[in-house]
């Protein structure tokens, strides 16, 4: 199964190479689109006839679960439209790139998760895979990879109390499983909440005062330390009612690629 072929699943426009035109682009970019849908059709499909119990799984935790921040770091990263841009002066600004979420258990039962915790060894920040649970009422801190792995599970299915997670328009190497993990992001449903606003990001980093660089707060050291870590060159990233959606046939997708990693 080609990773390739679930790139910029949601992304408006896919870039086909310079030289072709708008109209030519458009029509590629759908026709890829399809192709991509009808692929995750049928490994929906699939996990149908071979879990008979996957249908009644599907998105049962999904009321149970909710985003209460996403979490930055550093100053630069993303892209956002500056507070004081006007339809007739556009104005940009960048803000901290999100590294992860912020998540709580808003339901009644324990809900068993994977992540990583890192700590320094000889110098170098390296990470331990962990499984832990997160118990009612009890918040905790995923980056993009885990947060991604622990939403592909049928029972929450890229479906939150407050929000879904999606694709972004990444390009991801063939067999780049974290890459594709990362690239997917969460959007809420109210659409006044905005994922880069300040009442809802939290900054994980401070800007040390002798190096000028950016590094991780001792509160989010266990989760985030590898970001302390310097990037080596070359490094591009730091009840269902019977009616399934495309972020059930998208998580879907992306848990059946950790089944096949030997990572679920």
């Amino acid at each position: 199964m080609g990773l390739e072929n679930f790139s910029s699943l949601d992304a408006p426009e896919v870039n086909l190479g310079v030289g072709e035109g708008k109209s030519d682009k458009n029509s590629d970019a759908n026709a890829r689109r399809k192709q991509k849908m009808r692929e995750m059709n049928e490994l929906f499909k699939d996990s149908l006839m071979k879990d008979p119990t996957f249908s009644q799984k599907l998105r049962t935790l999904s009321e149970s679960v909710a985003v209460v921040n996403t979490l930055g770091f550093g100053d630069s990263g993303n892209i956002i439209k500056d507070e004081t841009s006007t339809e007739e002066n556009r104005k940009l600004s960048t803000t901290s790139a999100i590294v992860g979420y912020r998540i709580r258990n808003i339901g009644q039962e324990p809900i068993p998760y994977v992540t990583e915790e890192y700590a320094m060894k000889d110098d170098v920040w390296v990470g331990q895979l962990v499984n832990k649970v997160m118990q009612p009422g009890e918040t905790v801190d995923l980056n993009r990879k885990y947060m991604t792995m622990f939403c592909a599970r049928p029972e929450i299915s890229f479906q939150l109390s407050n929000g879904k997670v999606m694709r972004g328009s990444a390009k991801v190497k063939t067999g780049d499983v974290d890459g594709e993990l990362e690239a997917h992001y969460f959007t809420f449903n109210d659409r006044t909440l905005k994922v880069n606003s300040d009442e809802v990001k939290i900054n994980v980093g401070r800007k040390d005062n002798k190096t000028k660089k950016w590094v991780v707060k001792k509160d989010f050291e266990a989760a985030f330390g590898y970001l302390n870590n310097e990037k080596v060159k070359g490094e591009g990233r730091t009840s269902s009612g019977g009616k399934y959606t495309v972020q059930d046939m998208a998580a879907n997708y992306i848990a059946r690629l950790l089944e096949e990693s030997g990572n679920m």
